[in-house]
């Protein structure tokens, strides 16, 4: 029997998107899809993040809507390691704060790190 296999790949789709976007790419590398928040050991109760942050326009949330709905097919069919990430800032564009802002500039560093996954 004589081997198969499939390569998928969207060359360029990252570039392009960070051309749209205006997205500069990172002086230092990113090599993970999402900001690590240690978790506090020793305590009884394990509180979750409240984030504080100021809110953001309606321009801004519809950018971060905009670049999860960008992101989200090549994260089903080629780069799985964003499925999360995309996940989180979809949720927490809802209510669109500061912080959620800097969480997308941090995922867009990241598949400026890695464009062709």
């Amino acid at each position: 029997m004589e081997k198969e296999e499939v390569i998928l790949s969207m060359e360029g789709y990252v570039q392009k998107a960070f051309k749209e976007y205006q997205h500069k790419q990172p002086t230092k590398p990113f090599d993970a899809p999402t900001k690590y928040h240690k978790p506090e050991f020793g305590q009884k109760v394990q509180y979750e993040r409240v984030d504080k942050s100021q809110p953001l326009t309606a321009k801004k949330i519809k950018t971060i809507e905009e670049v999860c709905g960008e992101f989200l097919y090549t994260s089903r069919a080629i780069d799985n390691t964003m499925q999360h990430a995309l996940n989180e800032l979809c949720i927490a564009a809802t209510k669109g704060t500061q912080e959620t802002q800097e969480e997308l500039e941090y995922f867009l560093n990241y598949c400026a790190t890695h464009p062709e996954a």
